[in-house]
């Protein structure tokens, strides 16, 4: 091919950096280094270049979007890791998704617009982190809607609160049980009675309260108020309903 038929036109610009890419010795940007094709009009921009803005927006979305999806479930999964939830941690997590499912709406409409209005294909690169934020949602309320996740980390935490109830019951009636952390679990209100320790996991529920009991010898005694949900190895969901 004749070197007069590379040459792209007069007024062409780099479509990262807005460069004028005119007069060059070769395919591409000295400003940047980005490539282009001259006689592919979809490797440059024509008439004028883009300002920052649109620069950014003409481009798909990168890795913050995947990042941001990643810490959203992964906040969501320790809000649901514990009977309850940790109501806090739950509202701070929902937050974030709203905040990141409108950023996320007018990005792609963005991004849209722009590579409509500048006759460019979208290209294979759109899929590359743009499923991360929507995937992640549907695990989070999936994980929200099940009891997957405190029934793992119970199951996690087993040994060590059947050494914290062998501990408990060592001690002499009358004695003072300091709250501990027993791995996630922050413990709050230690009970000892009849033969049932029962505990609440501090920060746990949003009107009734949630924590486990370990009572060997069957159903745990309670009030009207106290509701228990069996789990393995004499250890019980504990709701106290208000």
């Amino acid at each position: 091919m004749a070197t007069e038929s590379m040459k792209p036109p007069d007024d062409v610009y780099c479509l990262t950096c807005g460069y004028a890419l005119r007069s060059l010795p070769g395919p591409r940007c000295p400003e940047c280094g980005k490539g282009f094709d001259p006689i592919d009009a979809q490797t440059f921009v024509r008439g004028r270049p883009m300002g920052p803005i649109v620069r950014f927006l003409y481009h798909p979305l990168g890795w913050p979007f995947g990042a941001l999806g990643v810490i959203l479930l992964l906040l969501s999964m320790l809000a649901f890791s514990v009977p309850g939830g940790y109501f806090s941690l739950f509202f701070v997590s929902l937050l974030g998704w709203r905040a990141a499912w409108a950023l996320f709406c007018v990005r792609v409409v963005m991004f849209c617009v722009v590579r409509v209005y500048y006759g460019h294909r979208f290209g294979r690169d759109v899929n590359r982190w743009w499923i991360v934020i929507p995937v992640a949602s549907v695990l989070a309320v999936l994980l929200a809607r099940s009891d997957a996740g405190p029934a793992s980390m119970f199951k996690l935490h087993k040994p060590a609160l059947d050494r914290f109830a062998a501990e408990v019951a060592a001690l002499p009636p009358g004695a003072t049980i300091p709250n501990r952390r027993i791995g996630i679990y922050q413990t709050s209100t230690i009970e000892r009675i009849d033969g049932t320790i029962r505990f609440f996991v501090a920060g746990a529920g949003f009107i009734d309260r949630y924590g486990f009991a370990y009572s060997p010898d069957g159903l745990p005694a309670g009030s009207s108020v106290d509701h228990y949900d069996a789990l393995d190895g004499g250890w019980y969901v504990w709701v106290q309903r208000f």
